[in-house]
């Protein structure tokens, strides 16, 4: 790979920023759609009202959570390269 091809655009530098600086946010929104989805399974389970609409929604919200952790893993693994990167620089 040459030099050119491994050096990233402004427009990807800050979108890696973005995705390390989002790194906190990433998890809170993980437990958050994690605790709305077990909060509306206990609620429709004590009501006795859980159909196939809620439990649809039950699960788009742990989709939802899953994928907001997958996104704060991978900011966490670019904050490991970047400071792998800045010690190879130096």
């Amino acid at each position: 790979m040459q030099d050119s091809e491994s050096t990233l655009t402004p427009k990807e530098e800050k979108f890696l920023a973005r995705q390390i600086r989002n790194v906190k946010n990433y998890l809170y929104f993980s437990i958050a759609g994690i605790a709305a989805a077990v909060g509306l399974l206990a609620y429709s389970i004590l009501t006795n009202t859980l159909n196939g609409t809620k439990f649809a929604l039950i699960i788009v919200l742990l989709l939802a959570a899953r994928g907001n952790l997958k996104q704060h893993k991978d900011a966490r693994l670019l904050i490991k390269f970047k400071d792998r990167d800045k010690d190879l620089r130096n």
